[in-house]
């Protein structure tokens, strides 16, 4: 039988459950349960973690036990290479009908003007300039700084500490690298690897991996589902509509720590 959660009538808490129990899992831990209206459920993964300090529900095969409309998930899955398995958790999670909640750190700095696709996560002391476009499930991790006007795509894990000058686009899938520079205007293609420390200063092809100072193409084909050519697309978005998103594509405007969707197309 499935379990429906009540809140009390006076405030309707958003009910959460992390998919993952690693590392990232105990960072947005510490930020889910001091956020306003928030409670915590618990975490699935394939066996518990003891270092996690709350409630393990086991694999994600529990969830079917849960209401969709009662219950959001969240992304805890960070990563060191290609973020696939962190975009294939999202993908898993959409297909099970649930929505994901965006987590936004609240000492991360945010212009009024930034989109945020549907589970995008910012963590502490990051900062996203005016006119920052961020799609879904993408992760801006920890003192990462993200200039006016970039685009960062679906499943894109920014690490930390990575400088991203103005106006530059990253496809989706990607891994920008902790402490990685990218000059302005430059543009990196879809499910490409930026290693740690590089200094990007010239286009990169998208499905290939890059380092050095500066940075250079030394493998490619990271994925088959990688291409080789970089294209702009700038997510899109018209009046504000819901307070979460009601289909993939949906966008959101983050104002004061918090997601406003809007509906639109990536």
């Amino acid at each position: 039988m499935k379990r429906k959660i009540k809140a009390r009538a006076k405030q309707k808490k958003v009910f959460l459950i992390l998919m993952g129990g690693g590392g990232h899992a105990r960072v947005l831990k510490d930020i889910l349960q001091n956020e306003p209206g928030v409670q915590l459920l618990g975490y699935t993964d394939l066996k518990p973690n003891s270092l996690i300090g709350f409630r393990y529900l086991g694999d994600d095969g529990v969830l079917g036990n849960f209401v969709k409309k009662d219950v959001r998930l969240v992304n805890a899955v960070g990563s060191v290479r290609l973020p696939e398995v962190r975009r294939k958790i999202f993908e898993k999670g959409k297909a099970l009908g649930f929505q994901f909640h965006s987590v936004i750190h609240p000492r991360a700095t945010i212009a009024s003007d930034v989109f945020s696709g549907e589970g995008a996560q910012v963590m502490a002391s990051a900062v996203i300039n005016p006119g920052a476009h961020i799609a879904e499930n993408a992760l801006i991790n920890t003192g990462a700084m993200v200039d006016h006007d970039c685009q960062i795509g679906a499943h894109t894990h920014v690490a930390p500490g990575v400088t991203m000058s103005g106006n530059v686009f990253i496809g989706f899938g990607c891994h920008i690298g902790a402490g990685a520079t990218i000059i302005h205007g430059i543009s990196i293609g879809s499910e490409t690897l930026i290693g740690a420390g590089s200094v990007v200063i010239k286009d990169i092809p998208g499905g290939v991996t890059a380092y050095g100072v500066p940075a250079v193409v030394v493998a490619e084909k990271n994925s088959s589902r990688g291409s080789s050519s970089v294209t702009r697309r700038r997510l899109s978005a018209s009046k504000v509509g819901e307070t979460s998103p009601k289909s993939k594509g949906f966008g959101g405007l983050i104002t004061g720590h918090k997601v406003t969707f809007l509906q639109g197309k990536p």
